[in-house]
């Protein structure tokens, strides 16, 4: 059973979980019925950089067309002719072209308000890149009129741009603003949208404040059972279809998920992690600990973990290894270790 709740341009996730549930540390649930819901959820798993990226014909046509907007509006606009021999000099052309797609990328991903327009992201983009100017839309404008006029872009990077911005992952607070959105009455807080755990799947604030790695991975001196649970969560909704293991271990491999898809009735009853190693046998990797083994079973770097119990990287470090000794006290410094903001001690600012 679900309920409706109409959203403005002022509503939050807290508040949205307030209002259904009674308790703002809900968020996390409504903001995952919102992921689920998505009517782009068949491209919110990419970031919406990449997204956008995927639908270019070129990056380089792409950056032209629009820097060619900009010289003939420095050929019209002698007020913006002016600007840029202040402001930029003689090599403007180089300095954009070299800056644009990356901070134009960083616009997009970043982005925190849903339904933006292309016209939005460059305008955001040259706000950036022409600090102080004061008419940016028209600049935007006009660049997007050449990309539409151009039959290679056509009017599909529009589109594209929406879709890019309507992703609900990156909206940290935000739900879908002038909108119904349904709730379920009754909430689950056992598993995300995804169908994972919270409980093997994600790092509870004080104990990513804590320097925890894992899920009940807080007692350095033992492995918790959970942590196979962990790694193999790791796998589901990863975007890349290239194992990770195939990336970074030099000797290559199959993948947890290529092993647990093809074992079939093979290996049925078995234990695959005892069965079937990253690399097959461990055995033939010289000097390998036990402790070692135990974690190469699942390890996505390969066979170089220089006992990961028992390792003292003051002492044995081959150069690839920090000294913890050496990094500050406190890591992802939080003075109340990730609690809730309406769990918090009111406090001076400064």
């Amino acid at each position: 059973m679900k309920t409706g709740y109409i959203t403005d341009d002022f509503s939050t996730l807290g508040g949205l979980a307030a209002v259904a549930y009674g308790d703002v540390d809900s968020f996390r649930e409504v903001q995952n019925q919102i992921i689920s819901n998505s009517p782009t959820r068949g491209f919110d798993n990419q970031r919406p950089s990449d997204l956008f990226r995927s639908f270019l014909p070129s990056e380089d046509l792409f950056v032209s067309e629009i820097l060619n907007s900009f010289k003939r509006e420095q050929e019209e606009n002698e007020e913006f002719s002016d600007y840029l021999d202040e402001a930029l000099g003689a090599n403007w052309e180089k300095e954009i072209e070299r800056s644009f797609l990356n901070e134009f990328y960083y616009q997009v991903d970043n982005e925190v308000e849903y339904g933006n327009t292309l016209n939005v992201f460059l305008e955001k983009t040259l706000g950036q890149l022409f600090i102080g100017y004061h008419d940016l839309n028209s600049l935007a404008s006009r660049a997007i009129d050449d990309l539409t006029n151009n039959p290679v872009f056509s009017e599909d990077l529009e589109f594209i741009a929406k879709i890019s911005s309507n992703n609900p992952r990156n909206k940290i607070s935000s739900p879908p603003p002038n909108s119904n959105v349904p709730l379920t009455n009754s909430i689950d807080l056992d598993k995300d949208f995804r169908d994972l755990p919270f409980s093997t799947s994600y790092l509870l604030p004080r104990d990513y404040y804590s320097e925890v790695a894992y899920p009940g991975f807080g007692d350095i001196t033992s492995i918790p059972l959970s942590l196979r649970d962990s790694v193999e969560n790791g796998y589901v909704g990863y975007p890349n279809n290239l194992s990770l293991e195939s990336i970074f271990n030099p000797i290559g491999a199959e993948s947890l998920r290529e092993i647990s898809s093809s074992i079939g009735n093979i290996l049925s009853g078995l234990d695959i992690w005892n069965t079937t190693s990253v690399l097959g046998q461990l055995e033939d990797i010289p000097g390998l600990s036990q402790a070692d083994k135990d974690i190469y079973e699942i390890s996505l770097m390969g066979a170089r973990i220089n006992g990961f119990l028992e390792f003292d990287p003051a002492t044995q470090s081959n150069g690839d290894y920090f000294n913890t000794s050496l990094l500050p006290e406190i890591l992802n410094s939080d003075k109340d270790n990730g609690v809730p903001l309406s769990s918090r001690k009111f406090s001076n600012t400064f």
